[in-house]
C-alpha cells in the first residue's frame, strides 16, 4: 500500500511537474515562484501530450515504441528530464563562466 502511494507521488512529479520546471528554469528565470509553478505544470502537461502522441500515434509507431504503457511513459519522461537537465547544466556553466569573465575585467 505504501509502495503504491509512493509510486503515484513519484509518477505525478515526473509527469506533472519536473519537466516543466526545468523548462521554466532554462527559459524564464525572471518569473516569481508562483508563476514558475503554474508554468511548470502547463509545460509538463504539454510534454506529456507530446510523449503520448509519439508513443501511440498509430499502430505502426505503437508497435515500434511499445505503445502507451506505464514503463514506456516513464522511460520517455526520464529521457526528456535528462535531456532538459543537460541543457540546463550547459546554460548554468556558461552563465557562471560569463560572470567570472566579467569579474576579471
Amino acid at each position: 500500500m505504501i509502495i503504491d502511494i509512493l509510486r503515484i507521488i513519484i509518477a505525478a512529479l515526473f509527469s506533472l511537474f519536473i519537466p516543466g520546471f526545468i523548462i521554466v528554469y532554462i527559459f524564464f528565470e525572471e518569473f516569481t515562484l508562483l508563476e514558475k509553478i503554474s508554468f511548470s505544470v502547463a509545460f509538463s502537461i504539454m510534454i506529456d501530450i507530446a510523449i503520448a502522441i509519439i508513443l501511440g500515434y498509430n499502430k505502426d509507431i505503437a508497435n515500434l515504441t511499445g505503445g502507451l504503457t506505464f514503463a514506456s511513459i516513464i522511460k520517455a519522461e526520464i529521457i526528456v528530464i535528462m535531456i532538459l537537465g543537460i541543457i540546463y547544466l550547459i546554460k548554468y556553466i556558461k552563465k557562471n563562466e560569463n560572470k567570472k569573465k566579467n569579474k576579471k575585467k
